[in-house]
């Protein structure tokens, strides 16, 4: 049994809890959680949690900017008493910060990087200079851990051009819950959810115009938006302005489990911005497939990986709106053709995304670093 470091931020995000979720699932190895400040926003787990830093942060900070030298006395007394066999970090700014105590104590360091951990890695030049400050650690970051996980094949090459040892360099997609299937919505008029992505971008006033191109042909149905409430004053404009604004609702967060069992379709339309980052995150695609739902989605955040195209649902480009009207009518208009596609995107994660099944292919990957 491998006894386990983690190190997360503080304000951990939704897209860093599904690694959480996968490491409880270890059962043959020993975690603990080590937070980097004194709060934890959001974060449930059973696995124990050390943490780092008297004070509580109010505010969120990027990890890396916390040196390991500030960790308080009882943080490193605890560490070196647990006696670890390996640290691991969800993203490049927490292995950034746990480098110093994994180099200290001759641990081995794995890291998993997301595609904006990526995106920001290959962007030196971007306009925000903690990001450009990140970026310009990146050899640090790939010569001090012993593994770099990546999601997808497309984030594999992605980490390669950033200058990655291939040698380092592994495939493992985390996992999520996989609950028993909901029965299919009843719905007199099929309703596509759109769980809607960052509005400066540009994929949301695409999806938008999509739709908007779906009801002009005569196609029946309803878009939810799933947003947060603190945008909803900005969107109900843009839908007052709408043509099909009597088919368009505003969702929030409370409402949302509601609305994905009403969903037939889902609707996951990221592009990527000037500064080279993705107005979307990859689990919304999961969720989708875990309820047997088809999608329409971009081909971003590992979409191609995690959306088999013509099977599980169906791939469009970005910021193109009619080929993205185009495959939503199709799916809308042909309910058998929905029903197939959802049956195989929730086959799909039981072979390959059930938490079972991507943590024993986690810890095959871990059992290499720990002696035996």
């Amino acid at each position: 049994m491998a006894k386990i470091a983690a190190v997360f931020h503080t304000f951990c995000p939704p897209d860093r809890r599904p690694l959480a979720r996968e490491l409880e699932a270890l059962t043959g190895n020993d975690c603990t959680v080590y937070a980097l400040a004194a709060r934890l926003d959001g974060f449930t787990s059973r696995l124990p949690v050390v943490f780092g830093h008297n004070e509580t942060c109010v505010v969120p900070k990027i990890p890396v900017w916390h040196p390991a030298g500030r960790l308080r006395r009882s943080f490193w007394r605890r560490f070196a008493r647990a006696g670890h066999e390996l640290v691991l970090a969800p993203s490049g700014p927490e292995a950034l910060t746990a480098l110093p105590m994994a180099q200290f104590f001759n641990l081995p360091l794995v890291v998993f990087l997301s595609g904006s951990d990526l995106t920001q890695l290959v962007r030196p030049d971007g306009p925000d200079p903690l990001v450009r400050r990140y970026a310009a650690r990146k050899r640090e970051l790939f010569a001090g851990v012993a593994r770099i996980i990546v999601p997808c094949p497309a984030f594999f090459e992605l980490a390669l051009e950033c200058g990655c040892p291939r040698e380092k360099l592994a495939l493992h997609a985390t996992g999520t819950p996989v609950p028993p299937p909901a029965p299919p919505p009843e719905n007199r008029t099929p309703v596509v959810l759109l769980p809607a992505p960052p509005a400066p971008v540009g994929g949301l006033e695409v999806a938008l115009c999509a739709f908007e191109l779906v009801r002009a042909s005569g196609v029946e149905a309803r878009l939810y938006i799933l947003a947060d409430g603190a945008d909803h004053p900005s969107l109900r404009s843009r839908i007052d302005a709408s043509p099909a604004k009597a088919d368009l609702f505003l969702v929030a967060g409370e409402d949302a489990p509601a609305a994905w069992e009403r969903a037939d379709l889902v609707l996951w339309p990221p592009v990527v911005s000037p500064g080279f980052h993705f107005d979307g995150a990859g689990h919304d695609l999961l969720e989708a497939a875990v309820r047997g739902r088809p999608v329409v989605a971009t081909c971003h955040a590992g979409a191609a990986d995690r959306v088999a195209d013509g099977v599980t649902g169906l791939l469009v480009p970005e910021r193109d709106a009619v080929a993205m009207a185009d495959a939503m009518a199709q799916l809308l208009k042909d309910g058998d053709l929905r029903a197939e596609m959802g049956r195989a995107a929730r086959a799909k994660m039981e072979l390959e995304f059930a938490l079972p099944v991507t943590a024993a292919r986690l810890d095959r990957i871990l059992s290499s670093h720990v002696p035996p």
